[in-house]
């Protein structure tokens, strides 16, 4: 027998062989395992590790360096002093070496983790480190990679230990340095000697805490000096990998203050070259170049200038760069270039300011951006001495032409300006400089990025700068009226507005500067409204009186305009005449009036965009109107005209010469027409303009400059045209009585000449539109006809300003001819609704042009005859947008009509049209557009209206009664709501309204145009149209008697045409409310129709189920045939498949259709016939469930008595058992079970299905059932009950699956109870071991009756129970037996005689325990379930056989609480709480207590286990050595569980239990499942703590 300390070594070399496992979670538990022993074994594990290397050679890599990692962690989370130095650490230093040293090429993932562990043994033991690393460092011994970055990272990690140690690895090292050529080992080396330089500075740092005093600066400066040589001279110039660069560097700058005296003066020339030369190409200076150049600058031994011309190259890309902040690396090196040019400027001002000023004079674009960044830098930072440089540079830089100059003299400017040193000429230039470059005109991001800087530099001046004010306003206030800065001058009215404030402007300017501002704020976005605005506002303090007020306050409310979300173009141009005509009546000096108006003319002259002219025009009208001038508005209509020649400027113009010939009753009409016909007499004939836009080939001789200048002429003169013609609208529609001037001038033929004759489509829109402001401004028109077929020649070429002319004319007398009226509306409606139905505005412009065609033709209805022609085909189009459009123009025709209706003796006596049109607008109230709804309602309110005035009914009175019921409530809702319910309530309503309202004469013609509304493309519309069908065939079907044969034909002949679901449905419903009338002939061709059923038939089931005689007569024959027939086909042999009989099946299908109604009368006879229809569906459903369908159809032959077969391919895809099932489903819903629906949803009924899911479902519904309904369950008993001994077995199933629910019902008497007892006692012999196994789950629910009843049958259903455990092992297909006669045992046992179960009790668990272990779940919980039942009954009379087997049973429930099931969980802890009453000692009920079925079985072992072996230690031992028998269960989880409990339970057993669970955990360390292998690591950890 060994010791813990003997098996101690095995099993630590397992652990170590399984920290490889292919597992994650293995790993991380062996890991912590071996962590966790170290704790108390440091010694051993480590010396595990290196024994078990030493035996493994060939070990890969990989796994070495997790070994070695592995002991890196233990040496840095341990107390590495209680290790043994002499062996364990002297081993494993060997280890470390030996690893890291084995290969001579550069390994990292197998060498750095050793030399981490020497790294982690060296913070405590560095001269153990040191003794196993001084042969590696031997003189003619070659360096080592990981040797050398070895020493320098313990001399990071441990300096003052290290440090003396430094001088004896230099002297053996730095012979060798000069025969490296390795990088790598290069980089090694310069990584040790900057760590070494680190660790003697730390170390001199602190020489008083330390006990070698002795040792100084000079002690290492020999070697220091040879290192630098060599790096300096050698490897920095050769240097490429930028790693080696920046340890090369990190090393100079370190050994810099460790060298001789004098050393660093003479080699700092050379080092600044060699330093400096390290900048390449687009490549800037490193970091660690920019620390040792500062660090060269500041050392007290360089006094020498240092070459600042090469200095200023290597830091330009640092200094010129905006660092990028998503990078910490170019701010360093950004800064670090800074700190340089600082410490230079600190040592050497004179000569830096010197060298820049130079450089500034002569040098380059990129030397003269750097010196000026670096001087402004240097000046912001307190170096003033730089100011009088910067001011200089300034002025000799302002007209450099490099962009990147122009910037760093911007930032200069603004530096000078905060350190107040801009004044007179220079500061002048040096502004103007920034306001010319806030417009720069390059095109590049460059340019973008100036133009930026200008702007942002010049608000920070005028905000921050106020002493710049008196210099910068003028400049200011000058380019701010100069045209070429016109794009710039919203930010530089902000800007004079800043400055404003400080410095006020010069008052002879403000009539100029308010006439700039004015002309602005016409286009006011993106930015210049508001800061124009804010400048008028601060300028009002310019001027005195009203004006002043004026412009404050209206500057103020303009800003909140601009301000608004609302925001409209239009509403601000009013606003702005508003401002003007407010502002100029205030005025009472003419002299600056004048001056005003000079201004707004000279500004004129200039090109200036249409917003921008409107509001200059705009300023004059106001002038010449209000001021009555003459003068002013000669001058204004010679700057319109001029205007008007400049792009989009003609209804800017045209607009203001309307309102100078008059506004506001007031204006200059003959001064305005007279310079207008002089101006149309100069225009060149548009024939001869447009000849000259496409000249021929030949004339290609002309030079290319004169063919653009001509054509600059022609579109310039194409523009003045434009403006004449739009002019004159203006003038016609402005002043009354106009037009008939301009058709005695001559003016209108001229302008129709111009709209026919020209090709240009800004003068032929312009020409429209003034043309139909003439024809609205006047009432008659002597050109009107050609007017109109001018219009109608450019239909297509005007679109919607063609329509808007076509109204006005048309609505001019004389009225039009037939042939005329309708050749142009059917134009028009080509045009409109089919060429273009999607453009809004041309159906928006075309709803008024009918009307006008309507009256002009006269009310009657011939004329409304023709629109509902021509509109028709497009009511009825497929396409939305046509069908809306349509709609909209008839309703508007309608109205027209409906209002100038005038009786007469030529009047006809009816609308014979009435019915066809209302049938066309029905479909319509339901469209998919809610716009074409409330149309379509409107058009059949108006032909109501318009057919009862036909009538001879009061139309006014009419007319009210329908405008009361379709009201504009209604018709906004409909228009707005597109739900069913709301459409279903219009089509109801509108079908009562017609039947009301229309007239009985009509409604034969209603039908037939009614039913084919039914084809209509759209379903709304349809759908809408079977509601009303329904509603005229319930109220006038009585009267459709010999109407009805071609009424059903009408139908038959649509409904293959229906597309719509909904529409087949509704058209249903109406052929049923006919039916309704006329029964007799759709009542016997039903069950004889070939499966499956058509929708048609079925449609008339569902027709038949609502009749309340019908349906309960064919409910009985449907009964009795299923009970008198064979549910199945014979079959041919064993290996026939089953196969459902046609005529069952179809009665079964005709009762599902008919219970799947939701009627009344089916929910009636439901619940009246339960018992009946329940038993019968669920005998046929058990029948067809996997079953066939029938395929073959038995018809009879030509011969008598003949029968042949013909096959039935639509029933190939039925399912017999779906059809059953859905009958089921159809009846629980119609007795108000809908419920069970899911229930039912769990029935697997396909083709070659199993009973198995058809008795759970069963079971499931008549519990639900009988507890609902307790009244059936007698005669559902009785009636089931009849079929106990069918043949077929299907049949059997199903009446022992009900009769094992009934059982259990409260209200079962005893003679019912006999009666079931006795039936499922005898089922136990049949030979389905379905049924037996349904016999016993209803056996077991003797448990639930009253007790009385359940003491006669306990133990006789006990030992039939017995009985049923004993035929099944509770494996594969006799699981389910096991199940439920383990289920009923455990039901059972709490109400049989506790002396009797005392009697058997250890015979019981004996038995039952077999099946704890089970891998069926169900089998696992019903046995688990068993067993506590028998541990509670031992409470009192187990006795001691009971006893005996406490142990096992205590070590069946801890296993068992780990299980996956939380049902046998909560069993096992309630058998666990049971134990707790006769194991009474108090620690351990204490214990029990605590316990929670929410807790992990881990946390409830450490709970459970040391208060049982505190209590009962006897036991351990036995708990320990069962616990190690489960470790061989087939189940992972119980190995698993095991496991655990015994790294719970090995801490409590002797030397000969510690071996056993260490050779036993120690094996399962190998066991295939991972789970089990981690609780193996885990226990071992627990194992060997204590």
């Amino acid at each position: 027998m060994q010791s813990k300390e003997t098996q101690l070594f095995g099993v630590l070399r397992t652990l170590v062989e399984k920290l490889n496992d292919k597992d994650e979670m293995v790993r991380t538990n062996v890991s912590l395992c071996l962590r966790n022993i170290a704790k108390n074994k440091p010694d051993e594990v480590l010396q595990t590790i290196c024994t078990f290397k030493k035996s493994m050679p060939k070990m890969p890599t990989s796994e070495v360096a997790q070994l070695l990692s592995l002991a890196e962690t233990i040496c840095r989370s341990l107390n590495i002093d209680q290790v043994d130095s002499d062996t364990t650490l002297v081993a494993l230093v060997d280890l470390a070496v030996q690893e890291m040293t084995h290969s001579n090429e550069l390994i990292p993932e197998w060498q750095l983790p050793a030399s981490q562990l020497l790294v982690a043994i060296g913070r405590n033991f560095c001269n153990r480190v040191m003794e196993g690393l001084v042969e590696k460092v031997q003189p003619g011994v070659a360096l080592h990679y990981f040797v050398t970055h070895t020493l320098g990272s313990l001399a990071a990690a441990n300096p003052l230990a290290m440090v003396p140690y430094i001088k004896q690895c230099l002297t053996t090292q730095l012979p060798q340095m000069g025969g490296l050529r390795s990088d790598h080992l290069r980089q090694a080396f310069a990584y040790c000697l900057a760590r070494f330089a680190d660790a003697i500075s730390d170390y001199l740092a602190n020489i008083d805490r330390v006990s070698d005093r002795t040792i100084t600066k000079e002690t290492f400066s020999t070697e220091m000096d040879l290192a630098f040589t060599t790096i300096a001279n050698y490897w920095l110039p050769e240097a490429r990998e930028p790693q080696m660069r920046d340890q090369i560097l990190h090393a100079i700058s370190s050994i810099l203050l460790l060298l001789p005296p004098g050393r660093v003066e003479a080699t700092a020339p050379g080092l600044l070259v060699s330093l400096l030369s390290l900048r390449k190409k687009k490549i800037p200076l490193p970091v660690g170049a920019t620390r040792c150049l500062e660090a060269i600058i500041s050392h007290p031994e360089v006094k020498a200038w240092p070459p600042i011309d090469q200095i200023v190259a290597a830091l330009t890309e640092l200094v010129m760069d905006a660092p990028d902040l998503e990078q910490p690396l170019t701010i360093k090196s950004h800064y670090e270039a800074l700190r340089c040019f600082h410490t230079i400027d600190r040592h050497f001002p004179d000569k830096l300011s010197t060298f820049l000023s130079q450089h500034i004079k002569g040098g380059n674009e990129k030397d003269k951006a750097t010196s000026l960044v670096i001087l402004s830098h240097l000046a912001s930072a307190g170096h003033v001495s730089h100011l009088s440089t910067l001011i200089t540079a300034v002025g000799s830089l302002l007209d450099d032409p490099s962009l990147k100059v122009k910037r760093a003299v911007v930032k200069v400017i603004v530096v000078l300006a905060h350190k107040e040193v801009i004044h007179g000429n220079e500061g002048s230039r040096a502004l103007q400089f920034i306001v010319s470059n806030c417009q720069h005109p390059g095109t590049s991001d460059e340019s973008a990025e100036l133009r930026q800087t200008c702007r942002d530099s010049l608000v920070l001046i005028c905000t921050t700068a106020p002493h710049v004010a008196p210099v910068l306003a003028p400049i200011l206030l000058r380019c701010f009226l100069l045209p070429e800065y016109n794009n710039l001058a919203g930010f530089l009215a902000r800007c004079l507005a800043l400055v404003h404030a400080k410095e006020p402007l010069d008052k002879p300017k403000l009539p100029e500067v308010l006439a700039k501002c004015i002309i602005l704020i016409g286009a006011p976005f993106p930015e210049v409204g508001i800061y124009t605005l804010n400048l008028m506002k601060a300028l009002s303090s310019c001027f005195e009186g009203e004006f002043s007020a004026l412009l404050d306050c209206g500057s103020s409310k303009l800003i909140e305009e601009l301000q608004d979300s609302e925001w409209s173009e239009s509403l601000w141009e009013k606003s702005l005449i508003n401002f003007m005509k407010s502002l100029v009546k205030a005025v009472t000096d003419s002299a600056w009036l004048a001056e005003f108006s000079d201004a707004l003319t000279k500004i004129g002259q200039q090109d200036l965009p249409p917003e921008n002219r409107n509001a200059q025009l705009s300023c004059l009208v106001s002038i010449s109107v209000y001021k009555k001038d003459a003068m002013v508005a000669s001058t204004l209509i010679q700057e319109a005209l001029s205007a008007s020649k400049q792009a989009d400027c003609e209804k800017v113009c045209s607009s203001a010469l309307g309102r100078c010939a008059g506004m506001d009753g007031e204006g200059h009409l003959q001064l305005t027409l007279a310079q207008l016909k002089i101006a149309a007499k100069d225009l060149p004939n548009p024939n001869m303009s447009m000849a000259s836009k496409y000249m021929p080939s030949f004339f290609s001789s002309i030079t290319g400059s004169d063919k653009s200048r001509k054509t600059d002429q022609i579109v310039k003169a194409d523009r003045l045209r434009a403006t004449l013609l739009l002019s004159y609208g203006e003038i016609a529609a402005r002043i009354p009585g106009s037009v008939a001037l301009l058709e005695s001038t001559n003016v209108l033929e001229w302008m129709l000449d111009q709209i026919s004759q020209t090709k240009d489509q800004l003068v032929l829109e312009s020409g429209l539109v003034a043309l139909h402001k003439i024809a609205e401004s006047c009432s008659g028109l002597g050109c009107r006809d050609e007017a109109l077929e001018v219009v109608m020649t450019q239909l297509k070429t005007g679109g919607v300003i063609s329509l808007k002319c076509v109204a006005p004319l048309v609505k001019l007398p004389p009225a039009l001819s037939l042939d005329v009226r309708i050749a142009n509306m059917k134009k028009i409606f080509g045009y409109v609704i089919d060429e273009n139905p999607e453009d809004a505005a041309l159906s928006l412009a075309l709803l008024n042009v009918p009307t006008t065609f309507l009256l002009s033709a006269g009310v009657n209805p011939g004329s409304l005859d023709e629109f509902i022609t021509l509109l028709e085909p497009f009511i009825k189009s497929p396409t939305p947008s046509k069908r809306t459009t349509a709609t909209c123009v008839l309703e508007k025709v309608l109205h027209t009509y409906a209002d100038n209706l005038a009786p007469g003796l030529e009047c006809p006596s009816s609308l014979c049209f009435a019915a066809s049109l209302v049938a066309l607008c029905i479909p319509r109230c339901t469209d998919i557009n809610g716009v074409c709804r409330r149309s379509g309602v409107e058009c059949i309110r108006l032909v109501l209206e318009i057919n009862s005035f036909y009538l001879g009914e009061s139309q006014r009175d009419v007319c009210k009664k329908l405008k009361k019921e379709i009201s504009q409530e209604f018709l906004g809702k409909i228009s707005n709501e597109n739900d069913p319910d709301t459409l279903y309530q219009c089509s109801c309503f509108i079908s009562e309204l017609i039947l009301r309202y229309l007239g009985n004469t009509q409604i034969v013609a209603l039908v037939d145009s009614v039913m084919l509304s039914l084809t209509d493309p759209e379903v709304g519309g349809s759908a809408g149209v079977t509601v009303v069908l329904t509603a005229l065939l319930k109220e006038k079907g009585q009267d459709l008697y010999y109407q009805v044969p071609n009424i059903i034909n009408l139908y038959l002949k649509i409904v293959p045409q229906l597309n719509f679901d909904s529409v087949k449905t509704g058209a249903v419903v109406s052929m049923g409310s006919l039916a309704r009338h006329h029964p007799k002939a759709v009542i016997t061709a039903l069950l004889n129709q070939p499966l499956p059923f058509t929708e048609a038939c079925l449609s008339l089931w569902r027709w038949i189920s609502k009749e309340e005689g019908l349906a309960n007569e064919v409910c009985s024959n449907i009964l009795c045939l299923l009970a008198s027939n064979p549910l199945l086909e014979e079959p041919r042999d064993d290996r026939s498949p089953r196969v459902a009989r046609a005529v069952p099946l179809a009665a079964v299908n005709g009762l599902c259709v008919m219970l799947s109604t939701e009627s009344n009368v089916v929910h009636e006879l439901s619940r009246s016939a339960l018992p009946e229809l329940l038993s019968a569906l669920l005998i046929a459903l058990a029948a067809y469930v996997g079953a066939c369908p029938p395929v073959n159809i038995a018809r009879k032959g030509s011969k008598t008595r003949s029968m042949s077969f013909v096959p039935n391919r639509d029933a190939y895809g039925m399912v017999p058992g779906r059809v059953a099932l859905d009958a089921c489903h159809a009846l629980l819903n119609a007795c108000g079970f809908s419920e069970l629906t899911d229930t039912l949803a769990l029935c697997r009924v396909d083709i070659g299905e199993s009973l198995d899911s058809f008795m759970v479902t069963t079971q499931n519904l008549i519990r639900t059932i009988i507890e609902a309904r307790s009244n059936i369950v007698t005669q559902l008993v009785s009636v089931i009950n009849q079929n106990a001994t069918s043949p077929e077995e299907s049949t059997r199933i199903t009446v022992v699956a009900v009769l094992s629910e009934v059982i259990k019902w409260p209200g079962c008497n005893a003679v019912l109870l006999e009666g079931l007892v006795q039936q499922l006692t005898a089922s136990l012999d049949d030979e389905n071991p379905s049924v037996r196994q349904l016999c016993l789950q209803g056996l077991s629910h003797i448990a639930n009756i009253a007790a009385p009843l359940r003491e006669r049958y306990v133990f006789s259903v006990l030992v039939a129970l017995l009985q049923g455990l004993e035929e099944t092992p509770g494996e594969g297909k006799a699981a389910g037996l096991a199940t439920e006669a383990l289920f009923g045992l455990a039901a059972v046992l709490p109400h049989v005689a506790k002396k009797q179960v005392g009697e058997m009790q250890s015979s019981l668990m004996f038995r039952v325990t077999p099946f704890l272990t089970k891998e069926s779940v169900s089998v696992r919980v019903a046995a688990f379930r068993v067993f506590v039942q028998l541990i509670l009954c031992g409470e009192s009379f187990g006795g001691d056989a009971f006893l005996e087997q406490m142990p096992n049973v205590l070590i069946n429930l801890l296993i068992g609480i780990s299980d996956t099931d939380s049902r046998i969980v909560q069993d096992c802890y309630s058998g666990i709480q049971g134990l707790g009453r006769v194991l009474t000692e108090e620690k351990f009920t204490q214990a029990i207590k605590k316990l929670d079925s929410e807790l992990s079985y881990e946390k409830s072992f450490k709970i459970l286990i040391p208060s049982l072996a505190e209590a009962y230690p006897d036991l351990m031992l036995i708990l320990l050595k069962n616990a190690c028998g489960f470790t061989k269960s087939e189940r992972a989880q119980t190995r698993a569980c095991a496991t655990s409990l015994i790294g719970r339970l090995c801490n409590f057993g002797d030397n000969s239990s510690f071996e056993m669970v260490s050779n036993k955990l120690t094996k399962l360390l190998n066991d295939p499942c991972a789970q089990v292998r981690a609780t193996a690591a885990q226990s071992l950890s627990n194992l060997y703590m204590f």
